[in-house]
């Protein structure tokens, strides 16, 4: 092999060496301390590029591969640095529906409520960013049959009947469930049954407890159903019905933040007694995607300690009336 020949190879190796060592350090950028690296390795390595391009070369044609390289290696650098928080914030969006049910669930609320924020913070855990439209509770379950982008809903308490459809996650959350009764007039009880007679207010389509279900649909108790927890209280502190079914944090958030219930609230009272403590999930359709969006989001569940997270938030919230993303 000749001279030329040999300082050919010689500056192909060069090449080489110095093209993985510098595209390796954007992927610096992800590691501790990466951005320090990242200029410290980009301060070595350019002179040395610069220095190796201006080496006499014995024939054009290497000139013109040596400026590509170096203009492909100058493109990456002046991506990663100016533009790389923008790239960051690029995450994939996801949509899922929800309805207003604060302080669980509300497009108004700080972080959009305590379940909408643990299912965000498990998105991000998994690289992806949530959005949540806001519908009527009636219309958060037509979302999911139709084409709308929509690939679950929540907050959901279990149900057999619903999970024929839907797809459940694991625990987002635990709600407290008991009964509204006026301050002057309580109706004591201590199973189901003693509720028989009582004129309860539930609201339309809810789920509550499979035995209260039940009794329900058995028409064992009567109900009045609503649109909505407030109209109940309304009507419980007004005295046209006897008792409501509603969640303890619900209560007590609509006695705060309702002008209705201001000078009111001693009307009303949430019994000691609940009838259960249900877990919240998230519901993705019960299809082959369903069930992958599903597996995602419970892995990102398991990332952030759901449970725990969503108490934290709860606390805050109902200590002071406001919740961080």
């Amino acid at each position: 092999m000749d001279t030329t020949a040999r300082r050919s190879s010689l500056q192909v190796c060069m090449c080489v060496r110095e093209c993985v060592m510098v595209f390796l350090f954007p992927l610096c950028i992800d590691r501790p301390c990466g951005k320090g690296k990242a200029f410290a390795v980009f301060l070595y390595y350019a002179p040395k590029l610069w220095s190796w391009y201006f080496f006499p070369m014995a024939t054009w044609g290497m000139k013109i591969v040596k400026a590509g390289v170096c203009a492909i290696l100058l493109c990456m650098v002046l991506a990663t640095f100016p533009f790389r928080a923008a790239a960051g914030d690029a995450l994939p969006v996801v949509t899922m529906a929800s309805l207003e049910w604060p302080p669980y669930s509300g497009a108004s609320l700080p972080g959009q409520g305590v379940s909408v924020c643990v299912a965000r913070k498990a998105f991000e855990a998994m690289g992806y960013r949530l959005e949540v439209r806001f519908f009527p509770w009636q219309r958060v379950l037509s979302q999911m049959g139709m084409d709308s982008g929509v690939i679950g809903y929540m907050p959901e308490y279990d149900s057999a009947e619903r999970r024929e459809s839907y797809s459940y996650s694991t625990p987002i959350g635990v709600s407290p469930l008991g009964i509204v009764e006026p301050a002057d007039k309580p109706w004591p009880w201590h199973e189901l049954r003693d509720l028989r007679g009582a004129r309860i207010g539930v609201v339309a389509g809810y789920v509550n407890t499979p035995d209260f279900d039940a009794m329900v649909e058995y028409r064992q108790l009567w109900v009045e159903p609503v649109m909505d927890d407030e109209t109940n209280l309304r009507k419980v502190l007004e005295g046209r019905i006897d008792l409501a079914v509603i969640d303890q944090h619900v209560f007590n958030w609509i006695l705060r933040s309702s002008r209705f219930f201001r000078g009111r609230r001693d009307g009303v009272r949430f019994q000691d007694r609940l009838l259960g403590e249900n877990l919240l999930y998230a519901c993705f359709a019960g299809t082959v995607e369903g069930h992958h969006w599903r597996d995602i989001f419970n892995e990102g569940l398991t990332r952030i300690n759901a449970m725990a997270l969503h108490k934290s938030l709860m606390q805050k919230a109902e200590g002071k009336d406001s919740i961080k993303r």
